[in-house]
């Protein structure tokens, strides 16, 4: 093997060994447990509050403040506590309103009024139905 070939050799595997020593150091902080679940009221009123936070801001006309709440309230929906059922039903209906959550901060982004708040109607309306059908399932069992 030449000089420079070792050179080269030794500065791929020294760098490689910087790298996932960082990496190392980098996950040192995060925990191995996921994130203690909250109380379901406590959950329940996060979405609450985002949804209250929709109508004041449609109301005024602050987009910016639509978008922000339609972020959180989506990002609401990817977290495990917000599947209470494992049906396909259920499976569906939460997709339908995360495209619908979606549709309405991107409509308060590009500053149609309008679109987002029919799609805020959308939305409320899909949540009732919802919550009808979750009632209704655990009334069942």
């Amino acid at each position: 093997m030449s000089y420079r070939s070792k050179w080269t050799v030794i500065a791929i595997v020294v760098g490689a060994s910087l790298l996932l020593a960082g990496a190392s150091a980098a996950f040192q902080g995060v925990p191995d447990t996921p994130a203690p679940r909250v109380p379901r009221a406590e959950f329940m009123q996060r979405k609450l509050d985002h949804t209250q936070g929709l109508v004041a801001d449609l109301s005024s006309g602050d987009l910016k403040g639509v978008s922000q709440h339609a972020d959180k309230l989506g990002l609401l929906c990817l977290d495990e506590q917000w599947n209470v059922l494992g049906s396909p039903e259920y499976l569906e209906r939460s997709a339908t309103l995360r495209r619908t959550i979606a549709e309405l901060s991107r409509a308060a982004r590009e500053e149609k009024l309008d679109r987002a708040q029919l799609a805020f109607l959308d939305l409320v309306g899909q949540c009732f139905s919802c919550h009808n059908y979750v009632r209704d399932d655990r009334q069942k069992r």
